[in-house]
Parts: structure tokens; sequence; C-alpha cells
């Protein structure tokens, strides 16, 4: 799959801002500074992955170019514990994935909270609709594989995606965590 590199893309705008040429983004990157790469093409981009000194944000569109998973990393010293921006130790921090119908308007977004320190997952189930019941879960991470990974190399961002995939498919695998209709694009 091709990509490019640019500041960010708006899924509300439905557009790319400040395309980058792969210098800027080598240096941006050599700097920790903000930048994303778009897999798929301006008009349709499939994948944006966007890096950051505090972390990695890797997010996955629907077919409509509305955000549907997202993946939030954190720059953390696997040593300390503490947020460490020269860390190349990354740690999946969250996963939100919204549910839309037919219209795409959201029915429910799902956020499944990592807690290292209590080594526990929390998943919540929000709807648009203030009046609508909450839902909280709460499980043993034990059960989950390791959330660390590295901060991508510069021009190797499919590790970062791959281990998304994997970990996508390992929280729908356990119940009660639902599956929400949506196919990964392929590399």
């Amino acid at each position: 799959m091709n990509y490019f590199y640019c500041d960010d893309y708006s899924d509300s705008y439905k557009r790319i801002y400040s395309p980058y040429d792969e210098s800027t983004a080598k240096k941006l990157h050599k700097n920790k500074e903000i930048y994303s790469v778009i897999f798929g093409t301006p008009e349709r981009p499939k994948i944006q992955v966007k890096l950051m000194d505090n972390g990695v944000n890797v997010d996955f569109f629907n077919d409509n170019l509305q955000l549907h998973w997202c993946f939030v990393f954190q720059t953390i010293n696997k040593t300390t514990n503490q947020q460490d921006v020269s860390s190349n130790d990354i740690l999946l921090d969250q996963v939100i994935c919204r549910k839309r119908n037919q219209d795409d308007e959201i029915l429910e977004v799902v956020h499944y909270i990592y807690n290292q320190l209590r080594k526990k997952i929390y998943a919540n189930w929000d709807t648009p609709y203030p009046n609508e019941t909450r839902i909280k879960f709460e499980k043993n991470s034990k059960e989950f594989p390791d959330n660390w990974t590295t901060y991508p190399e510069f021009g190797k961002y499919e590790p970062i995606i791959q281990f998304c995939r994997d970990y996508r498919q390992f929280i729908i695998d356990n119940p009660p965590f639902d599956e929400i209709g949506f196919e990964y694009p392929e590399l």
C-alpha cells in the first residue's frame, strides 16, 4: 500500500493538512516532532500513523473515511515506568473503537484502558446519548499479551500497524469484548 507524509488528517473535514516530502518527514522524525504517515491516497486514507515526541497514535478509517479504531501509545521508560520522550519504548495505553449505523452516526464508543500498576484492563462502553447507560468492565491484564512495543523507525511503520492488528484480534477473541464490524485494510 502506498503511503505519504503530512502534518495530519482530519476525518471531520476529510482532508490532509500540510503534505511533507520525505526529507522533511525524516527531519521531523529525527527530532521527534509531530508528523503523520498516511497509508492509502489523500482522497482515500486507510491508516494514519501519527508520531509525536510523547507517543504514537495509529488510526484505522472505515470505508466512509471515518475514524473507526484508534490505538494510543505513550513513550514510557520501561525501567522507571515514567513518561520519557527520549525513550524508544512505547506502551499501548488505550484502544478506542467507534460503532456506527448505516447512516454513519456513532452508536457507541468503546474505550479499552490499560492500568499497568494494577495490571488491569478496563472497558467502557459509551453512547452519544446522555441518558443511556454506561457499561464498565474490568479484567486482569495478565491475561492479555504484553502491550509494550518500540517507537517506529523512519520508513518502517508496518510493525506497529501489525501490532495493532494483533492486539485488536486478541481483544475481540476474549469475551465479553465485542467484535465491532470492520475489516483492516491490507498493507
